[in-house]
């Protein structure tokens, strides 16, 4: 290989490895925010253009900072690990998975029939967190709060959606956590 062919090779490698650290998550590998937030606009665009539903989840870990307390952050990003992968795991391939913060992920389920799908897959979701995650010979349970918001039903905007899903989340929190919440009007009036 002569230099400038090594030197474009190298230029070329190190632009994708720039490109993966501005569009992913260093930790777990899913899209981060930024590419949550346009996936989420695009997935919206198409559901309007097609006329179907789509389907936002917020996946928050409950007492995940006690974890990391009494554990260890190694501990923590072993999990947060694991968690990526059991989210994944649990949805289809047209539909995304992100890390949008430190112990909080999206779920964009895109072209589904009815709301019943979003809680079919939340149900996965939690079924999935009832195994233990191994970590340097130790087992860490966890548990995770969704919440879920419905495209068009629940909101015509993006910015809608992302603080109706929120709504949701938190509602599933205040019921103890390790659980699910579809958004409703009757939540907005509680809040």
């Amino acid at each position: 290989m002569n230099t400038s062919t090594k030197d474009i090779t190298e230029r070329k490698i190190a632009e994708h490895k720039l490109e993966q650290m501005a569009l992913y998550d260093f930790l777990t590998g899913l899209p981060n925010r930024l590419t949550f937030h346009d996936r989420l606009q695009h997935t919206l665009k198409q559901a309007h253009r097609e006329n179907h539903q789509a389907g936002l989840m917020f996946v928050d870990l409950d007492r995940f900072k006690s974890i990391n307390d009494t554990l260890g952050h190694a501990s923590g990003d072993a999990l947060l690990k694991t968690v990526s992968k059991w989210l994944s795991g649990c949805v289809r391939e047209c539909d995304t998975v992100a890390r949008i913060g430190g112990d909080e992920f999206a779920v964009i389920l895109d072209n589904i029939n009815q709301p019943g799908d979003a809680v079919h897959t939340a149900r996965r979701i939690l079924t999935a967190f009832a195994e233990p995650v191994i970590y340097e010979g130790k087992e860490i349970f966890s548990s995770a709060s969704i919440g879920i918001a419905i495209y068009p039903l629940d909101a015509q905007s993006t910015e809608d959606l992302l603080k109706n899903a929120d709504i949701a989340m938190y509602q599933a929190k205040k019921g103890g956590g390790n659980g699910f919440c579809l958004f409703s009007g009757e939540i907005r009036k509680a809040v």
